[in-house]
């Protein structure tokens, strides 16, 4: 489902808040973040619920090469993040891998939801630093 530019943006967006995949230990707070405000950003598109349906459907299909995830899932009426975090935690070996899997599905979904092109520029006006946009500059 996702690309390899999805993983490099999931892996800035990780990194710009704190993790480091050396450090096990950094990722499961870093993740959370991540999710949770890039799930915000997203909301502003598509709503609430179809933020936490984006997010819910993400998990479902990370959980099928990481089964771990399963402990992630949290009760519908009930914020996810507590129960990533904690998930995450238990399993901080694999949680930079999972983390990455995890925010790169999420990018993808959203950008076969409402195209590429717009996903793009949605994402950049998040963050940047994750999201460059091309350069179009054909004078260069």
């Amino acid at each position: 489902m996702a690309t390899g530019d999805d993983a490099d943006a999931a892996a800035r967006l990780l990194e710009g808040d704190g993790a480091r995949q050396d450090d096990p230990h950094s990722v499961p707070l870093a993740a959370t973040i991540a999710c949770e405000q890039l799930t915000q950003r997203l909301a502003e598109f598509v709503g609430s619920v179809g933020a936490r349906a984006l997010y819910d459907r993400t998990l479902a299909v990370t959980r099928r090469e990481r089964v771990w995830l399963a402990g992630a899932v949290a009760p519908k009426n009930e914020p996810p993040w507590p129960t990533l975090r904690a998930c995450l935690e238990q399993n901080e070996p694999q949680a930079w891998d999972g983390s990455v899997a995890l925010l790169a599905n999420l990018i993808a979904l959203f950008s076969s939801f409402v195209g590429s092109a717009l996903a793009l520029r949605i994402l950049h006006g998040h963050r940047p630093d994750a999201f460059p946009l091309p350069d179009t500059d054909s004078t260069k």
